[in-house]
């Protein structure tokens, strides 16, 4: 499993580690008092999915993951359907996974100012 910590933030990766069926995360998350915010590209189960990580104190994060069902292809497929926030993360995973050798080259899509990232193989 590949855990890419994208902007800093709040680090889960202990958490994240035991999550069935994830292969490859990208993720940005900051706790707050009583919830959570964050955002999430997954490979899970050989499909790629956008989470939204955000929460109230009725459950966590984990919860938005487990109960995912990612259905693209290829990482690209979100970004025809998502937000300018969707787009915006996407993007960012998607150079980063090329500086990491993990994507090819992301094409026409413009290389946007994108954030610090950490990278751990569990």
């Amino acid at each position: 499993m590949k855990i890419i910590q994208v902007n800093g933030g709040d680090d889960i990766s202990d958490d994240l580690k035991v999550r069935p069926g994830i292969e490859i995360i990208f993720y940005h998350y900051e706790y707050g008092v009583y919830e959570g915010n964050g955002e999430s590209l997954v490979l899970k189960n050989g499909k790629w999915g956008y989470v939204n990580l955000g929460h109230c104190s009725c459950y966590d994060f984990r919860d938005n993951l487990d109960e995912s069902h990612p259905k693209h292809a290829q990482p690209q497929d979100i970004m025809k359907k998502g937000s300018t926030d969707i787009f915006d993360f996407v993007t960012w995973c998607l150079w980063i996974g090329y500086e990491l050798g993990m994507f090819e080259k992301p094409g026409d899509y413009v290389k946007p100012w994108y954030p610090s990232y950490r990278m751990e193989v569990v």
